[in-house]
């Protein structure tokens, strides 16, 4: 007959826990480590290997996350200066175009056409400052030569 002993529940519950967790493996890795030595207390020699395994791998799991902590913050930094320099490009673009007169389909600005057109607004904004009241007067006078 068989020396099968049907598994207890219980049990099975508990080794899949502790391979879940990572026991197993390192339970393992000892055992072949001691193996492999051969050590005279193989009691001691495990004690003092498990936390070592656990440690090793403890440490390989920290580097992994530090490295790709690391590349996060190098990928951010990259990204937060790609903005500053589009920001920076954006409000000199706003301030370039606060200055630029108002165009029409044209091309023409408005003072421009203005002038063209013989309005006393366009002459003042193409004569400059200085010249202004010489072409605010003309255009008074022509105002009171049509009324």
């Amino acid at each position: 007959m068989s020396n099968f002993k049907p598994v207890d529940g219980s049990k099975e519950d508990f080794r899949k826990y502790l391979e879940r967790k990572g026991v197993m493996d390192s339970i393992t890795k000892v055992l072949i480590k001691c193996n492999a030595d051969r050590p005279e207390n193989a009691i001691e020699y495990l004690l003092e290997n498990l936390g070592e395994t656990q440690q090793k791998d403890t440490i390989e799991r920290l580097e992994n996350d530090l490295s790709e902590a690391r590349n996060e913050i190098e990928a951010l930094k990259l990204e937060i200066k790609s903005l500053r320099v589009n920001s920076v490009k954006s409000n000199s673009n706003s301030s370039d175009d606060s200055l630029q007169e108002p165009q029409d389909d044209s091309g023409v600005s408005a003072d421009q056409n203005n002038a063209n057109n013989g309005s006393a607004e366009g002459k003042e904004a193409l004569a400059g400052p200085e010249k202004s009241e010489t072409v605010a007067n003309e255009s008074n006078a022509k105002d009171a030569a049509t009324q």
